[in-house]
């Protein structure tokens, strides 16, 4: 007895294998002998009786040319008939092709695996990397859905691709149109604290409840990058800014993980290099680019804060962040008082010389390279303004000056 199904696998997989099988179709027709064609004649016979007058001669010189021309319309048919066949055999066998491309290729994964697709990568490099990642067999197929469906764009973010998702499941999951398939794309902005990080997910639904509950001693031994850093401090510091894809069920570990493998990729080798020849820790270096990224907006004065609190460090002078205070009493973005600087905390730099106890924010990748490669000047004081703008001073009289010529025309 014959199996409808398997049959009807394996002709589909046999198209898919080989999809331009039908092309045999379109070679056999072009080499047929137009005798082979059942058309109808069309020849016209020829009246002998209205002819019977005319030279035998002329007769014959007649019916050779109708039978010629009408020997070449019988070929110009047969022509257009192939021609036609032909284009639509190359157009089921392309449609067969992508058909099957897109809804019976399935990816080669055993298990959930994360995908990061940068901002601005382009859809050639997308298809390339998910081919070589196996979440995808045909890149072509993968272009050639975005070319006919140019509105269409993959949204940047870290995903987590689930096994056996074909290949216009997989499209739909990374361009956000995918429902119980894909996950929920949330963003998170430079400079988030860990708890804000934290009400974003709350607020998405997401079990979130254990994030600022985590160490930094439960990842250490998967990520270099956090070896050196209190194996008894949060992750704050370590949450990777960027638009990522969660599956509604993560775990709060489950989320850090795939943020902690993001900053690990993102995490420059030159950063690294520079961290270990200036006897520095990547700790104390995200602690530093975590102040900058509260501090200044643009990378030229995140430098240059950078050279001044570094420079400040140095001497043993105390680096009266205000970002600190506000981040130890919960109070980012409002305005702080002098009692409030006088909040006695491990993060108030304004109390205790050094680096606070750890970052108050999870910087971007500017505010981590100002910190590791500051811009060295002659200023030791800085003004931050409302609109952005920073006022820089050499002396503390000209920095006093300063705030009170911003006092007076307030």
């Amino acid at each position: 007895m014959i199996d409808i199904n398997k049959s009807k696998n394996a002709f589909l997989g046999e198209l898919k294998s080989s999809p331009f099988l039908l092309c045999d179709l379109l070679l056999y027709l072009i080499s047929m002998n137009d005798n082979n064609l059942d058309l109808p004649a069309g020849r016209q016979e020829i009246n002998n009786s209205s002819n019977k007058d005319l030279p035998s001669s002329q007769i014959n010189q007649w019916q050779n040319k109708t039978s010629l021309g009408e020997e070449n319309k019988k070929s110009a048919k047969n022509i257009l008939l192939k021609l036609f066949l032909a284009g639509a055999v190359v157009c089921v066998a392309f449609l067969i092709f992508f058909w099957a491309e897109f809804y019976l290729s399935q990816n080669n994964l055993n298990e959930i695996t994360n995908f990061t697709i940068e901002k601005g990568t382009s859809i050639k490099l997308v298809s390339q990397k998910l081919a070589e990642g196996g979440l995808i067999q045909s890149p072509l197929a993968f272009r050639f859905y975005f070319f006919i469906n140019r509105s269409v764009k993959v949204m940047a973010g870290t995903y987590r691709v689930a096994p056996k998702l074909s290949l216009i499941e997989t499209v739909r999951f990374l361009t956000g149109a995918s429902g119980a398939s894909g996950g929920i794309n949330v963003t998170f902005p430079e400079g988030l604290s860990l708890s804000q990080s934290k009400n974003i997910l709350l607020e998405k639904n997401f079990k979130a409840d254990e994030l600022d509950k985590l160490r930094i001693a439960q990842f250490s031994k998967e990520f270099d990058f956090l070896k050196n850093a209190p194996q008894g401090a949060t992750l704050e510091g370590f949450l990777f800014p960027d638009t990522y894809n969660f599956f509604a069920e993560s775990t709060s570990s489950e989320i850090v993980k795939i943020m902690l493998s993001n900053f690990g990729k993102k995490f420059p080798a030159n950063v690294q290099e520079e961290i270990m020849t200036k006897k520095r820790t990547v700790f104390q270096v995200i602690t530093m680019a975590s102040m900058l990224e509260e501090e200044a907006k643009t990378s030229a004065d995140m430098q240059i804060v950078s050279g001044i609190l570094w420079k400040r460090l140095k001497i043993g002078m105390a680096l009266q962040v205000d970002a600190t205070v506000a981040y130890a009493l919960n109070k980012q973005g409002q305005a702080l008082t002098y009692e409030d600087l006088r909040y006695k905390s491990p993060y108030n730099t304004y109390l205790y010389a050094g680096l606070p106890k750890g970052p108050i924010s999870n910087p971007g990748i500017k505010a981590i390279l100002a910190a590791t490669f500051p811009r060295e000047t002659n200023y030791f004081y800085y003004l931050s303004l409302s609109n952005g703008t920073i006022i820089y001073s050499a002396t503390l009289d000209e920095h006093n000056t300063a705030k009170y010529n911003l006092m007076k025309n307030k």
